[in-house]
């Protein structure tokens, strides 16, 4: 039972789902599982903390190092308490075919004791929040890059079917810096809506992860949302092309209702606002720095309708 728990970092859960759900996105509640009795974590929130847990690893003690902590004053960006992740070697892996030596994460899930236990790396959620956004800080140890992603998902019968996602790269900061992005959502499911959620953050690449890399987040929150009765809004087709761009980038939106471009980097800051003629949008891009670009279809009343990436490489 041990092994099968640590062994799977991200199993995606089936619920019976009420309605949108998003809790302690502040950070301000933390407290340890009676079952796990892990160093204490966020609410709603897992952590590598998990693998702290006296009870679920052996040799005994547990050498694996606390990886998630309550950051007060002065690292909290706003309330009592900020999310600090710090990047550890575990000490002992249950698992080394699944889970990575050198990590340090959280994400909005559960951890379900009875009648075995598992990891829920989701959470039951209905909406289509156009927009993510958070505050976040970075310190990297050498050469390494903090995450946020976010995946809206919905059951098919037999696996899931992304809805929508996004991923965010944090770069190093030695203040707190606020990051808003567009959600892309996928043309063949855009009137459709999703039934859990997956939001993480990671302090560290996937990829090199680097022990000691510290990423402090906070006051996480999701904007822009739609209900049932304005899917036929979010139905709209763009494009983007040519794709990548060196020069220009034409958008183009398959509504009349189309009035604004906006374009975000990758860190979500606002790179600029571009007024739509004939449902087409012509946007010069050889002053764009090379990398990848968000865009936000909206209509005149700033209400996003819909949006997508592309990449600037001179």
């Amino acid at each position: 039972m041990k092994k099968n728990l640590l062994g799977v970092l991200l199993i995606a859960g089936i619920w019976a789902v009420p309605a949108a759900a998003q809790t302690n996105a502040g950070f301000e509640t933390w407290a340890v599982n009676p079952t796990l009795q892990q160093p204490e974590e966020p609410t709603t929130w897992i952590t590598a903390n998990t693998f702290a847990s006296p009870v679920l690893t052996f040799p005994n003690p547990n050498p694996n190092p606390t990886s998630a902590f309550k950051a007060p004053t002065p690292d909290n960006y706003a309330g009592t308490y900020s999310l600090r992740l710090v990047t550890v070697n575990l000490a002992y892996n249950p698992d080394t075919s699944s889970i990575p030596n050198t990590l340090g994460f959280a994400f909005q899930g559960s951890i379900v004791t009875t009648p075995s236990i598992s990891l829920k790396d989701r959470i039951p959620f209905t909406g289509r929040p156009s927009n993510i956004s958070f505050a976040a800080k970075y310190t990297p140890s050498g050469i390494d890059t903090a995450w946020c992603y976010i995946e809206l998902t919905k059951w098919n019968g037999s696996s899931r079917d992304i809805i929508g996602d996004m991923s965010i790269p944090i770069p190093a900061s030695t203040s707190y810096q606020n990051f808003g992005v567009p959600i892309f959502y996928y043309p063949a499911f855009m009137n459709m809506f999703p039934d859990s959620m997956h939001l993480s953050f990671s302090s560290s690449s996937l990829y090199a992860p680097q022990p000691g890399s510290t990423l402090w987040a906070d006051q996480v929150a999701l904007t822009g949302w739609t209900g049932v009765q304005d899917v036929s809004g979010m139905q709209t087709l763009v494009s983007a092309f040519p794709n990548p761009a060196s020069e220009s980038i034409s958008i183009t939106a398959e509504t009349e209702n189309a009035a604004s471009v906006i374009i975000y980097d990758g860190i979500g800051r606002t790179a600029g606002v571009y007024p739509m003629n004939d449902k087409k949008a012509l946007i010069p891009v050889s002053s764009f720095k090379l990398g990848n670009y968000f865009y936000s279809v909206t209509d005149k009343n700033g209400q996003v309708m819909a949006g997508g990436t592309f990449t600037v490489g001179h």
